[in-house]
């Protein structure tokens, strides 16, 4: 038994085509507050992830090396800022993606759905499948589900 387990990739040796991205990129452009939002999140993301290795230099270089607890206080309240910073960042990267995902994704069904219904063929089994899968929300897989506590928070005594 000579069989390598896990997923096998492919090599894939076809270029990208860019005439498929010029024609969803239309679709993304009318997003532009999301896509600005998603594009300065990922920055700041960027930014946050490259200031963790250099808080654990600065600590180490200052707290261990010197064997000195001088300042660490403000060191923890930097630290944390720089957590919750990242929080935030990610929370409005994360809504800002979904936004656009949703928002676009609907925007190429409602055009496929108008483009299906302007062609002059009979219906088949396959085109009735083709509308029922535009006409339904498509990413709905790709969303999260509601958190299983949310109805109570929501509906709790103190409401």
């Amino acid at each position: 038994m000579n069989q390598a387990y896990g997923i096998q990739e492919q090599e894939y040796t076809k270029r990208i085509n860019l005439s498929i991205w010029r024609r969803l990129c239309k679709y993304l452009f009318v997003y532009k507050r999301n896509l600005w939002g998603v594009i300065i999140a990922n920055i700041c993301i960027a930014i946050g992830e490259v200031a963790f290795p250099l808080l654990t230099r600065y600590a180490i270089d200052t707290f261990v090396q010197q064997n000195s607890i001088d300042g660490l206080g403000f060191f923890a309240l930097g630290a944390v800022c720089v957590a919750a910073f990242q929080a935030i960042v990610t929370y409005i990267f994360v809504r800002n993606a979904g936004r656009l995902e949703v928002l676009v994704s609907r925007d190429i069904r409602r055009k496929a759905f108008s483009r299906l219904q302007e062609l002059s063929f009979p219906i088949t089994t396959e085109l009735r499948w083709a509308i029922s899968w535009l006409d339904s929300p498509a990413t709905s897989t790709a969303c999260p589900k509601p958190w299983p506590g949310a109805w109570w928070i929501s509906s709790g005594p103190w409401r």
